[in-house]
């Protein structure tokens, strides 16, 4: 079984203006006044030009390049934001992560086995649960992939009718 995960999490302050700014990103409350924004290839391609140049950030991402970056700390001024990727299938692979606050790169893109995620979103303020780690927190442990996550905001905006 995999994990395939990609997406943006922020505090709802600063998800409010990514959502201003990218009204077409999915977005999905959880509830604990952080939103999660599942992204893809083609909405990154959408939004940005692509680049000529080659990304610096490392094999083991699959969608940050230099481009999608560069807007991810434009979309941090004023607030902060992680942006994380999980890429495990039969207990192999890892999880990288980056954070932006206030434009600034508070953690740099890394990759490893585990916890870079936990890592990230515990510098946007996000806390762990009694038996509940910071991953699990966000909701990620209840899907297995972007569909997923696209399956819970379709049920949230059901509930909001």
């Amino acid at each position: 079984m995999g994990h395939f995960i990609h997406a943006i999490v922020a505090p709802a302050e600063t998800a409010d203006a990514i959502a201003e700014c990218w009204p077409e990103l999915p977005r999905l409350d959880r509830g604990n006044g952080y939103a999660v924004f599942p992204v893809d290839a083609k909405l990154i391609d959408e939004k940005i030009t692509p680049d000529k140049t080659p990304t610096v950030t490392g094999d083991e991402f699959m969608l940050l390049t230099d481009g999608f970056r560069r807007m991810l700390q434009s979309l941090s001024d004023g607030g902060q934001l992680a942006y994380v990727e999980t890429e495990y299938f039969g207990g192999a692979g890892g999880q990288g992560a980056l954070v932006y606050r206030d434009k600034e790169q508070i953690l740099m893109p890394m990759f490893s086995e585990s916890g870079m995620i936990n890592k990230a979103l515990r510098l946007i303020g996000i806390r762990r649960g009694l038996l509940a780690d910071e991953f699990t927190v966000v909701g990620f442990a209840e899907v297995r992939n972007n569909d997923g996550l696209l399956s819970l905001i379709a049920a949230q905006s059901e509930n909001a009718k």
